[in-house]
């Protein structure tokens, strides 16, 4: 970080913490960059809060590695990483149970965090490295002010029903994503490029992939496979935006004003609810230490419920909890008219 730290609070992170490194086959020398990445770590928890970190794992395995952490409670989910032609994770925050209190299990692909040890500080490469971790640290310190503030309803609260279900996580999502980015931006100010160019990625091929999903569902009517192959894909965008809203936001920069995106966003179905998002996310920022609970984050809901209209589906809230879906026909999502 610095050589000098004597302004700084004392650290919040854990100490000793368990930090597990695979992929190295010198064992001295994964010994090492566990310490090193401990001493990190032990350095950003003097400016981010880290007392609900719990463990850390670097791994050439990151699939298996996330699959196979102890989160403490029951449950049929296998956690897993995303992976498509826009996003692709190389780092998680995996939400665990610890004496009952919610924590964070850290998992990384090592190739990411390498570059911490193996390049200067101040070089892109460690700049990059170090955001990455100060941006898992960032998600840390969230999670703990949202257990402040709703205690005993993280990983316990069920879903009020399937629509909820269906958006709050999305929701609770740019909120995470956005609140991590805004934190950590000044750790590497030329971070925005790659989200940049995946936000860019979604504008221009996102929608042409879920009119093919609709036309095919005319012939095969299973909603099931539908949402599958619709849901996420029409979220996408909400998502990777969040991260370079937040990133932009936290120098002080509209996200707007890049050419790149300001010419994919002229006329763009999208335009409107980026716009709303942007207001909202900021919003929300501006008055996060006088939140109540989860529920703040409603109106992020019902941004990715529009964004799942726009996109060509619209989900209804039925009387006994259930889904009405309708799929209006349209010139790109009709077989024959396309």
């Amino acid at each position: 970080m610095s050589d000098t730290n004597d302004d700084l609070p004392p650290s919040t992170a854990p100490m000793p913490l368990n930090i597990s490194v695979g992929g190295l086959i010198d064992a001295e020398k994964a010994s090492e960059f566990a310490h090193h990445i401990g001493a990190y770590i032990d350095a950003l928890g003097r400016v981010i809060d880290l007392s609900r970190l719990d463990a850390v794992t670097v791994t050439d395995q990151y699939a298996n590695a996330l699959a196979e952490v102890d989160r403490g409670f029951e449950t049929q989910n296998v956690v897993t990483h995303s992976q498509n032609e826009d996003i692709v994770g190389v780092a998680m925050c995996i939400h665990v149970l610890r004496n009952d209190q919610p924590k964070v299990h850290l998992v990384a692909q090592i190739e990411m965090l390498l570059p911490i040890w193996v390049h200067e500080p101040g070089s892109p490469e460690h700049s990059q490295a170090l955001q990455l971790l100060a941006h898992e640290c960032a998600h840390i310190e969230d999670l703990k002010r949202l257990d402040e503030i709703a205690p005993g309803r993280i990983l316990r609260e069920r879903y009020k029903d399937e629509f909820d279900q269906m958006f709050s996580p999305v929701g609770t999502g740019m909120w995470e994503e956005y609140y991590a980015c805004r934190r950590t931006a000044k750790f590497y100010p030329d971070g925005s490029q790659p989200f940049t160019e995946s936000l860019i990625s979604c504008l221009d091929n996102n929608q042409r992939s879920i009119d093919a999903a609709i036309r095919q569902y005319r012939f095969h009517a299973d909603l099931g496979r539908l949402i599958e192959e619709t849901h996420e894909l029409a979220m996408r965008a909400l998502r990777v935006a969040a991260y370079l809203i937040g990133h932009c936001d936290g120098l002080e920069q509209d996200w707007r004003k890049s050419p790149e995106i300001a010419k994919r966003l002229k006329g763009h179905h999208l335009r409107a609810l980026l716009d709303d998002m942007t207001d909202e996310l900021r919003d929300l920022w501006g008055r996060r230490s006088d939140w109540t609970g989860n529920a703040e984050t409603s109106g992020l809901n019902d941004i990715a419920w529009d964004a799942y209209v726009e996109a060509g589906i619209i989900v209804r809230e039925t009387s006994d909890g259930g889904l009405y879906i309708d799929v209006p026909f349209t010139p790109s999502n009709t077989p024959g008219v396309y």
